[in-house]
């Protein structure tokens, strides 16, 4: 009856334990998603009398300004729009010609036929200006060259959100952050479509409003890619970001922890409480041998 009972002891011991150890937190629901370079291409046109446009019909001087990271992989596609000659380069040097050190194409100009022109974004954070080499002083326009973000983001109105073009879904990844951290994001549209992005922090819904932190619109007609940067100001909890233009089909979950600046949650060890548990059984066993190898005395004889 005692082994019996020592038996059933060390079993609940056994079920606690592992109940203990499952019900740990997992580090994976607090571990930011890293950041990868981002792939994307526009369109750029030229024009010696009217300047630099992401459309046709949006030719300006000075061009469109553009925001890019360091290590994107950027593809441009470059038209002529007057037929003429022209040579898109980024003064990295900042001395107002194409030279050595600065990202260069090769000539262009075809109207229709453009030049794809593929280059990664160099490690130099800073605003630049980009010319045509044969007309610099009348096709020029503005650059900024920023650090790599927190988070990248690929937007499709009828996919989701995803980490990479091959990667998005709905609900979206993850995305964590600590209170008091300035999270910069890079939001690609990976569909062409105009999105926005934006943190429901009220819990009001999949419209944005006044009190929820939202980016820039990018895609459509426009540059594809926007930078945005952000200060969590929100309560430590669980949120959702969504599309301001697509709400619900482009949804996906924010996390916002409550040591600013600090780092994310460890993993648990598991070993430790592995190593408690197989002590336990190795105590609850040897107990239960000198239980059952105690001598038994004698009953007691009734008396005389």
């Amino acid at each position: 009856m005692k082994t019996t009972a020592f038996g059933i002891l060390v079993l609940g011991l056994l079920l606690v334990s592992s109940a203990f150890v499952l019900s740990l937190p997992s580090a994976s629901a607090s571990t930011p998603t890293p950041a990868v370079a981002a792939a994307y291409s526009f369109n750029l046109y030229g024009s010696v009398t009217g300047g630099w446009g992401l459309t046709p019909t949006s030719i300006s001087e000075p061009g469109p300004s553009l925001t890019m990271f360091v290590g994107d992989s950027v593809t441009v596609h470059l038209y002529s729009n007057d037929s003429a000659t022209h040579t898109w380069f980024i003064d990295l040097t900042k001395d107002g010609t194409n030279g050595t050190g600065d990202i260069s194409s090769a000539d262009f100009s075809s109207p229709t036929a453009p030049l794809t022109f593929t280059f990664t974004v160099p490690d130099s954070p800073g605003t630049y200006t980009y010319y045509c080499n044969i007309h610099p002083g009348s096709m020029h326009g503005p650059i900024t060259i920023v650090a790599a973000p927190t988070f990248v983001l690929y937007g499709s109105s009828t996919a989701g959100w995803g980490t990479s073009s091959s990667a998005i879904q709905n609900p979206g990844p993850l995305l964590s952050a600590h209170q008091g951290d300035v999270v910069t994001f890079e939001l690609v549209s990976a569909d062409g479509a105009q999105h926005s992005f934006f943190i429901d922090v009220d819990h009001s819904g999949a419209a944005p409003d006044a009190s929820d932190p939202q980016s820039p619109s990018f895609g459509g007609s426009a540059f594809p890619v926007t930078s945005w940067s952000y200060t969590v100001a929100a309560a430590p909890g669980n949120y959702t970001y969504y599309c301001g233009f697509h709400g619900s089909a482009m949804e996906g979950p924010f996390q916002v922890l409550s040591t600013g600046g600090g780092a994310a949650p460890s993993t648990p060890d598991y070993t430790l409480y592995a190593a408690v548990i197989l002590v336990i059984v190795v105590i609850a066993v040897a107990a239960m041998v000198v239980i059952r190898r105690k001598p038994r005395m004698p009953p007691a004889q009734p008396p005389q």
